[in-house]
Order: C-alpha cells, then sequence, then structure tokens
C-alpha cells in the first residue's frame, strides 16, 4: 500500500494523489472540488466533513471556512478587504491568485501555524 498517495474516485476514473500537491478543496453540495497544483480539478461525490475526515493526518490542510479547506503550503497572503457592502472581509490568497474567504477564528488560527507546516 502506497502511503504518499490519497485515493480519490469519481465517476470515470480513480486518481492517486500526493496530499501534498493538494491546494484547495472546496464543498459544492454533496460534492466536494479538489484542485491540485498543476490547475487540475477533480469531483469527488463526498461531503467536505467525510473529506476531512479522511485527510484529518495531514495537518498542513486547514478548514479555513465551512466550505473551505486549504494547504497552508500555497498561501501568499492574508487579506482584509472590503466587500461590496461596505463590510470587512477576511480572504486568505492562494499563490494561484485565488481569494478564499475565511472566518476570524481560522484566520488567528493561520497566523499561529508551526513553521515546519510550511516548510514540509
Amino acid at each position: 500500500m502506497n502511503l504518499d498517495k490519497v485515493i480519490f474516485r469519481t465517476r470515470r476514473k480513480i486518481y492517486f494523489i500526493d496530499p501534498f500537491k493538494i491546494v484547495s478543496i472546496r464543498a459544492v453540495g454533496s460534492y466536494v472540488l479538489i484542485v491540485c497544483d498543476n490547475d487540475e480539478e477533480i469531483k469527488v461525490s463526498q461531503n467536505l466533513k467525510l473529506m476531512m475526515t479522511r485527510l484529518a493526518c495531514y495537518d498542513f490542510l486547514i478548514k479555513v471556512h465551512r466550505s473551505w479547506v486549504i494547504n497552508v503550503k500555497y498561501i501568499k497572503s492574508l487579506n482584509s478587504i472590503i466587500n461590496q457592502n461596505g463590510l470587512n472581509k477576511n480572504v486568505v490568497l492562494l499563490q494561484s491568485g485565488a481569494e478564499i474567504p475565511i472566518v476570524i477564528k481560522e484566520r488567528h488560527t493561520l497566523l499561529n501555524i508551526n513553521d515546519y507546516k510550511l516548510i514540509k
């Protein structure tokens, strides 16, 4: 058994993915959309809670919002921006340019991440 890969099944394929190459995971209804560092998107019929249970041993994957999990390795910056309603909104900017919403509690978690997680 290869512990360096995580297996994801879709309707037509079985993917063997290096978990370090997962950039983000987003809940979309009863599916999750996994984005890898090569911009490949994998749609898996599984809810985010179950997906996080499967990936719990990978401490570099952090749930930052009810619908989002990110790999801390791909964080470019934490930003506070003003949204269209004039309200303050916290986001993580990933190296890909994607802006991921975060809740205040998770922003503090990200600010306290041990350095080793970012180096792996």
